[in-house]
Order: C-alpha cells, then structure tokens, then sequence
C-alpha cells in the first residue's frame, strides 16, 4: 500500500464571505467558465452574477464579491465548506500542486475506496484540490443511545415502548454502517428521529 506521511491543507471551514472571495480568486486565476464545471447550478449562478458585476462601470473586486454573495443567498447556495451542517460533513481541500502522478492517483484512490469519505472531487471534476467531505459520526452519543437503551429495557415499559426501545438500540448498533451509506442525507434525518426518539422514551421512564 502506497502511503504519504504529510499533505498541505488548504482549506477547512469558511465563512460565506471568505467563499466569495474563494470563488472569486479562482474564476481570476482560472476563468469562469473553467470554475463552472467544479460546480452545479447554483454555484454557476454565483459565477454569472460574478461575470455581470464585474463587468460594470466602477466595479471593484469588493463590490464583485458582494453581488456573488447576494446571489448565493438568492438562489439558496451553500458550499460545503461554510454549510450551516458543517459540525456534521467536514470539507476539506488538500493541495495536490507538489505531487507526482503516483501520488495525486494513490491518495484519490485511496480517498475514493475509504468508506468513512462521504465525496471526492479533483483534477477529473476540475477542483484545483483534492476536495473531501467527511461525516462526523457521533461516536458518544451511540454509546449514550446504547446505554440508555438498555437501562430502560430494565424498567417496566409497555409493549409498544418495549419495541421502540428495541428499534432505537438496533438502530445504533448499524447507525455508522447506515450513516456512510449513498443514503446518506436519509440516515442523517433518520438518526435525528432516532435521537429524538430516545429522548421522548428517556424522559418518559428515566426519572
């Protein structure tokens, strides 16, 4: 197995002001339409309102930056890297500038194969990095969940309280399987539910 002992990050979490001004960097340093490839629909209505703007009398890269903004809230974008859910998906961008082609090819491969990596992007989607987004998996509040689970089989619950308990506590035993899955934003709401679940039940018998 190929390994490398250190990489240089780039980029992790951003505001959205500090997107902006990533976006805008780029479609200078590369052109729009190079930078609209890396991105869907929206990210590409960010660059339009960039190639407008930029394009108006006075216009300064400040103002440029401000009418992307405008437009990203317009259309409802969000980059992964400044998402509200960041605390859940991490974003990272590893610069790939300084690798041989053994290199950049082992580490996307690897990336790729790794289950614990949500996404992927580099040189084949145009991403000037290797851009990975990676699931936090709430390791504690499992045990939390698997714990409780079975103090409150203990108690005197009812039949259907019994089999919710049971369907919570199955769910955390699979819950990272299922977290990693394609599905991942359905077991994102349904780790939620379960969560809540929980606590109802909690509250209920654990007094």
């Amino acid at each position: 197995m190929y390994s490398m002992y250190a990489v240089q990050i780039n980029s992790t979490f951003r505001d959205e002001t500090h997107q902006m001004k990533t976006m805008y960097n780029n479609i200078v340093n590369y052109g729009a339409e190079n930078q609209k490839k890396v991105y869907g629909a929206k990210g590409q209505a960010v660059i339009d309102a960039y190639a407008k703007a930029s394009k108006v009398e006075g216009a300064t890269p400040e103002s440029t930056k401000a009418a992307m903004l405008e437009e990203a809230n317009k259309v409802g974008f969000v980059s992964p890297h400044s998402s509200p859910d960041y605390t859940l998906v991490n974003a990272v961008d590893i610069d790939y500038s300084s690798w041989s082609k053994q290199e950049y090819s082992s580490m996307r491969n690897a990336s790729k194969s790794d289950n614990r990596v949500l996404r992927v992007f580099g040189k084949e989607e145009n991403d000037k990095a290797l851009h990975l987004e990676i699931p936090v998996l709430r390791t504690a509040e499992q045990e939390v969940i698997r714990q409780k689970t079975t103090e409150l089989m203990a108690t005197k619950m009812n039949c259907e309280d019994l089999n919710a308990a049971t369907m919570f506590s199955n769910g955390a035993n699979t819950f990272e399987q299922r977290y990693l899955s394609s599905k991942y934003s359905y077991w994102l709401t349904r780790r939620d539910e379960m969560y809540q679940g929980m606590n109802r039940l909690i509250e209920k018998y654990d007094k």
